[in-house]
């Protein structure tokens, strides 16, 4: 089975929803990639049990730009995350409808990385970093920025390029693609492997200097993409480099089977 084919055989994208406003733009692009593919948006919210316990601590202040301060009850934190669920599900819908694709939305307790490490079994796609970024008063609109995406030639990386290929044909985007590598000669050979899955060429060919993930964050906050697409490799499924990418990354991340 080619990857094209694979790639159509995609039933589910996991999008995870924490504490902040979700990325609209990616959200509809996500919604109309799901829509082409006849697959399931499944969001999840969690709700931080990090927060949660702090709020309970009776030494928890808030405090206001005019000094003041109060004590934080854990009662307020839950209607805190609660309205903030509530924009995230309305968000999904809105987008989802729009662009015809199945939704679901559930909430769960715990850690962003523990509850998306027990759902992404059933997952072929996973969203990462739709939530908690800062707006960067000089990045461009995320609707003309790039979709990137980093090839090592292995299965998952293609069905990555093909569902990289389809959000540029849906969205009219350009197209980068990422490259790591240790050296030229492994550069050059990935590149001429990646040939015969692209329909056009890319609007850029960006080189990685190595194969690490942070080698591949650092690349994406030099281009600043509307889209990363990576393959799920054991090193970039773990608690760890979920809460890593939702950190440093200037987008969202999808995570390719």
């Amino acid at each position: 089975m080619s990857a094209t084919d694979e790639s159509r055989s995609i039933v589910r994208i996991t999008l995870a929803f924490g504490a902040a406003a979700p990325d609209l733009d990616a959200l509809s692009a996500l919604a109309r990639l799901a829509a082409t593919l006849r697959a399931e948006l499944s969001g999840v919210f969690v709700e931080d049990q990090d927060l949660l316990r702090l709020a309970a601590l009776p030494v928890a202040r808030e405090y206001f730009g005019s000094g003041a301060q109060r004590s934080i009850e854990i009662s307020d934190m839950e209607r805190q995350l609660k309205r903030q669920a509530d924009l995230a599900r309305a968000a999904l819908m809105r987008s989802a409808e729009l662009a015809g694709a199945h939704w679901t939305f559930v909430t769960a307790r715990g850690s962003l990385a523990r509850e998306l490490g027990d759902r992404v079994e059933h997952s072929q796609v996973v969203a990462v970093g739709l939530t908690g970024r800062a707006h960067n008063p000089f990045q461009a609109p995320s609707r003309s920025r790039a979709i990137a995406v980093a090839y090592t030639g292995s299965p998952a990386s293609q069905r990555a390029l093909e569902l990289a290929q389809r959000l540029r044909d849906a969205l009219g985007r350009p197209l980068v693609l990422l490259v790591p590598a240790r050296s030229p000669d492994a550069a050059e050979t990935l590149l001429q492997d990646a040939l015969p899955h692209l329909r056009v060429p890319p609007s850029r060919v960006f080189t990685v200097t190595d194969t690490k993930l942070s080698d591949v964050v650092l690349a994406a906050r030099t281009l600043s993409p509307a889209l990363l697409l990576l393959e799920a490799s054991e090193s970039v499924m773990t608690a760890d480099a979920f809460s890593y990418m939702n950190d440093e990354l200037p987008c969202p991340a999808l995570l390719v089977r």
